[in-house]
């Protein structure tokens, strides 16, 4: 019976001692219900955060891709209207001349010594000469055959002649430190009218009389530096949202090189040159 007694005794504090082990487990799991809830609302409120982060994001790309789209469509239209009206100003008249003037000619009923046919057609020569030039300066004005030929140094070289024809006035100086076949294929025509759009920019706005035109590779990029001694800017100004249309050339300039790969910036300031 002690022997029973003994062992009834050791169950029941076994027992117990289970019991007040249960009780402490029932305990902390009280404690850390809470953790475990703070830790669900912190993850889903981070989750939360980041999915409107990121939303944000794609709406601010999609947007600015709209923006991107609408400007191209408009670049597109004035470029279609620009070509449209030089054919009309410049090629349309000159085969409209030849045109009445060979109508003219043929109409007459006869011809005299002073007037054959032969001389009627040599004055028509000149005029056809003309349409042809003409041709060819449109052709060069969309893409210059000499990028394709020869490439972008001869380019810069023929670019920068034709320029002094029109703007005697404005001085120079090229630095270039670069060979042809440093130069991608990709990268010449962005180099090309990136330089045609600042030489424009400085022929219409800057009242330069002297530019500085240097194309260089540095490390393992090509860098174009156009620096002018003209009456400056304000960068932001330009370049803010509500100067779009002014500012466009330069909005182009900076597309153009961060579409190719790589980084654009403007230092200006008024009255110290660009």
């Amino acid at each position: 019976m002690k022997d029973k007694d003994k062992k009834k005794e050791e169950l029941l504090k076994e027992i117990a001692e289970l019991r007040r082990q249960n009780a402490r487990l029932k305990a902390l799991e009280i404690e850390r219900k809470p953790t475990k809830e703070a830790l669900r609302e912190s993850a889903s409120h981070r989750d939360i955060t980041e999915r409107n982060q990121s939303e944000g994001f794609i709406q601010s790309s999609k947007a600015e891709l709209r923006r991107l789209s609408s400007r191209l469509l408009s670049v597109q239209e004035n470029e279609r209207r620009k070509i449209a009206r030089e054919l009309h100003d410049g090629l349309g008249q000159t085969l409209s001349a030849i045109k009445f003037f060979l109508e003219n000619t043929l109409q007459k009923p006869t011809f005299t010594p002073s007037s054959s046919p032969i001389q009627s057609l040599e004055t028509v020569i000149p005029m056809i000469r003309n349409a042809i030039e003409e041709v060819r300066r449109i052709q060069t004005a969309l893409h210059p055959p000499i990028l394709d030929d020869l490439g972008i140094l001869p380019t810069l070289s023929w670019f920068c002649r034709e320029y002094q024809k029109i703007y005697s006035g404005i001085e120079i100086e090229r630095d270039i430190h670069i060979e042809e076949n440093e130069v991608p294929d990709s990268l010449k025509t962005v180099i090309y009218r990136i330089l045609q759009e600042a030489m424009n920019n400085i022929a219409k706005y800057s009242q330069a009389t002297r530019v500085r035109l240097s194309l260089r590779k540095k490390d393992k990029e090509v860098e174009l530096v156009v620096e002018d001694n003209g009456s400056g800017f304000d960068p932001q100004e330009i370049l803010s949202e509500e100067r779009d249309r002014r500012g466009f050339g330069l909005t182009s300039m900076r597309e153009r090189t961060e579409l190719s790969g790589g980084s654009f910036s403007i230092e200006s300031e008024k009255g110290s040159g660009t």
